[in-house]
């Protein structure tokens, strides 16, 4: 997973792989990552070589998701204008009372892919949040119920292994 970012209102035509910056070299539990685990971005300029935590105003942070080792394998965006097929492969809702974004990643074309966008799930969190343009961003806490086209309860029986919660048959 990685971020790039670029004057508001200036969408980038393309943002090349060598060019972002890499948050998380590998997105699983294998590698080290735990849920909770945060970093801080940095913002670099001839100013802050080394990197600077404080964005300066004016400036839209993207992201872009990629198989590190398969160089031929396609990046997605956070902007659709940068992926290839030209879709969406990311969702994006704003927790209000949390003070977050939560964006959600597709991991490949969506003609092949599953279209669950879970593949990649983070929180982005500004200090302070006003600070982030998002009053068009969708609220997680308040569904639209307009949206909902329909609502059905159910009643069934749950089935599980009888020998759970153990993993290997005891003879």
């Amino acid at each position: 997973m990685a971020y790039f970012y670029y004057p508001t209102g200036k969408k980038p035509f393309w943002v090349p792989r060598a060019e972002l910056i890499t948050v998380f070299p590998e997105m699983k539990y294998s590698a080290g990552l735990r849920s909770g685990t945060t970093v801080r971005l940095k913002y670099y300029d001839d100013a802050h070589p080394q990197g600077t935590e404080r964005f300066p105003a004016g400036v839209t942070v993207g992201w872009a998701i990629y198989q590190k080792d398969i160089w031929n394998a396609p990046t997605f965006y956070s902007l659709k204008s940068l992926n290839l097929d030209k879709k969406n492969h990311n969702v994006l809702f704003r927790d209000k009372g949390n003070e977050l974004l939560i964006f959600g990643f597709e991991d490949w074309y969506l003609s092949f892919g599953d279209k669950d966008f879970n593949d990649v799930l983070f929180s982005v969190k500004a200090n302070p949040f006003k600070a982030v343009d998002n009053e068009d961003i969708p609220d997680l806490d308040d569904p639209d119920e307009d949206n909902v086209t329909k609502k059905e309860t159910v009643s069934g029986t749950l089935l599980f292994e009888d020998l759970y919660p153990y993993e290997e048959i005891m003879i």
